[in-house]
């Protein structure tokens, strides 16, 4: 109850009491004094008007009724103030408590003007200025622990106003959920019934773990021994600590709640999406759970609510020699191709391609297939075409040419016939074409390419290039260790063995003869990186192949389109490929030679 609105309802009812003055003298009603003085209210010849002498209220009255009211003051607002703090737990209601308290006094203060005998209306004042409070103290007390109860309205602790009390689900890690639901009311309940989980702080300390260490998708799988978790972590699935059935049953209790799932069903599959949210940072969380032989196995897919921004190529990873290669390939006529591993950021790099290639002084169409998930390029207006239906972008491309566009974008041309209409624009109108296709290397994507059956010959003599890239992981800067390489390490890289040469290695703990101190005894080993939490790594790097198409290459295009063939074609013209440019990241720091052996045994 807002103090100003006490200071005002003191003065009303000093009003009203100092009004009682005018009730009927001679009844001697409430406060009033018992006996009025005689006087003549008359006006006289001379005007002159004969007041009495004053003294009318029976000022001890006032002050036993005045304790009273002060203590209902007091009582209303320390109510007021309390519901805020302990609603979660009582369930009490503002609407319902305060005019109970607030009212029933207004009633009390009533009944005591206008009953005319003091000693049955104080009575009546006393118990409905006290006796709200006491019932809502008493029904409160029954709800909280014995720490919080409370008899008075006596505030414990200065502070005790200004600082509600924290709510045990409320503890510890800060996490906003916003569970799912088919509307707002049901997901408000599954929020609540999964805040009352008694489990519900380890649930937050879970999801501020995955959270932390970046993971993009995480694995529960529930046994009968317990819990097994990992974390999907930059590409590579990473082991974490298990976790004991009876928790692990809890926590997943809490995830089916917050997710609108059946927790009881622990057989069938099911899939559900809730959200959380950290301080700015705020993902969308999807779970699937299904029954497998040894129990059940659930996923979290994780993913950022924040639309990143598109990066450059630089910013991917590619060096600023291969871009100034590059620049003339895809801005000048011909047709390039962008290519990666399914799973390997294929899009990112198509974005950043086009954003290295002149958009501004060039006009750009596109067609791309309804399902294509990058349409909102700047400076690129596309069109679409249902490849499911049996479509090509074969009549979407004739239309457009007709605004004589100066580049086709193409992510998927699905048959050699476009190719050859997008080769025959190039030569005829000296286009820009560039497309996209998986593939395991820049020759890899060449041969896929002509197995869409274009004209090989009018393919080959079109083509300028190839990039393509692998993802590697990056040693993290704040724990990496720096080793020296032996000479056969370093010859085995195809480097000239240099003993000033160093490369870098992810943090390796100490081995357990370290862990002891000046007098044996042992000590903790160090705590885990505060960047990386442990991992050695953090974050992913693109590593580029530039694939220049020269007359050799188209030879073999031609004449023997084969993998072995265009390869061989290719290190004739000196063309170094992922493996030779991760290579060179050693040195720098950048990764490490047990992550290029990863990433190249894939």
């Amino acid at each position: 109850m807002p103090r100003f609105f006490l200071i005002v309802l003191l003065l009303v009812t000093a009003l009203i009491v100092a009004g009682s003055a005018e009730f009927d003298a001679q009844a001697g009603v409430g406060l009033n004094a018992q006996e009025w003085p005689d006087y003549v209210d008359s006006v006289s010849g001379s005007s002159e008007f004969r007041r009495g002498p004053g003294f009318y209220l029976s000022w001890w009255k006032i002050l036993i009724c005045l304790p009273v009211f002060i203590f209902w003051v007091k009582a209303a607002d320390w109510v007021n103030v309390d519901l805020h703090k302990t609603r979660e737990q009582t369930r009490f209601e503002f609407d319902s408590w305060n005019p109970a308290i607030t009212f029933s006094f207004l009633g009390g203060l009533i009944v005591l003007l206008c009953i005319p005998i003091f000693w049955i209306g104080y009575p009546l004042y006393l118990l409905a200025g006290t006796l709200p409070y006491f019932i809502y103290v008493v029904q409160r007390n029954k709800k909280l622990p014995q720490n919080m109860r409370q008899l008075v309205p006596v505030a414990k602790g200065k502070a005790a106003d200004a600082a509600p009390i924290v709510l045990k689900q409320d503890e510890g890690i800060q996490i906003e959920f916003s569970a799912g639901g088919s509307d707002p009311q049901r997901a408000q309940a599954n929020l609540i019934a999964a805040r009352q989980n008694p489990f519900f702080l380890q649930m937050k300390e879970f999801v501020n773990d995955f959270m932390a260490k970046r993971a993009d998708r995480v694995l529960m799988e529930f046994a009968q021994q317990g819990v097994a978790i990992q974390y999907d972590i930059d590409g590579i699935w990473i082991k974490m600590q298990p976790r004991d059935r009876q928790t692990g049953d809890a926590i997943l209790y809490a995830f089916k709640q917050l997710a609108d799932l059946n927790p009881m069903d622990r057989q069938n599959r099911q899939d559900g999406d809730f959200e959380a949210a950290i301080g700015k940072k705020k993902v969308a969380i999807n779970l699937s759970s299904a029954g497998v032989p040894t129990g059940e196995r659930v996923m979290l897919k994780i993913a950022e609510k924040k639309k990143r921004a598109s990066m450059s190529i630089l910013q991917l990873g590619m060096l600023p020699e291969m871009l100034e290669r590059m620049r003339p390939l895809i801005n000048n006529p011909g047709y390039f191709l962008v290519s990666a591993m399914p799973s390997d950021g294929l899009s990112s790099s198509w974005l950043g391609v086009l954003d290295a290639a002149d958009r501004v002084t060039r006009d750009f169409v596109g067609v791309c297939d309804r399902q294509h998930q990058d349409k909102t390029i700047e400076n690129v207006e596309f069109r679409e075409f249902d490849k499911a239906a049996g479509q090509t972008p074969f009549e979407e491309l004739k239309n457009l040419a007709l605004k004589l566009p100066q580049a086709f974008v193409v992510p998927d041309p699905v048959d050699g016939n476009t190719i050859n209409y997008m080769c025959d624009q190039i030569e005829a109108e000296s286009m820009f074409c560039i497309s996209q296709i998986p593939a395991k290397s820049a020759v890899e994507a060449l041969v896929r390419f002509l197995m869409l059956k274009p004209d090989a010959s009018k393919f080959a003599k079109n083509l300028k290039g190839v990039v393509f890239h692998r993802l590697f992981r990056r040693l993290c800067d704040k724990c990496k260790q720096p080793f020296t390489p032996p000479p056969q390490m370093q010859q085995q890289l195809g480097l000239q063995p240099d003993p000033k040469t160093v490369f870098y290695q992810q943090y390796q703990p100490p081995p357990p003869e370290q862990l002891i101190d000046d007098k044996g005894r042992p000590i903790d080993p160090p705590p885990p990186c505060p960047v990386c939490g442990g991992i050695g790594y953090y974050g992913r790097i693109a590593v580029y192949e530039l694939l220049v198409i020269d007359d050799a290459i188209r030879q073999a295009m031609v004449n023997a389109p084969s993998l072995q063939s265009i390869t061989a074609a290719a290190q004739q013209n000196g063309h170094l490929d992922v493996q030779r440019e991760a290579i060179k990241l050693l040195t720098h720091g950048v990764t490490s030679v047990p992550e290029i052996q990863r990433v190249l045994q894939k």
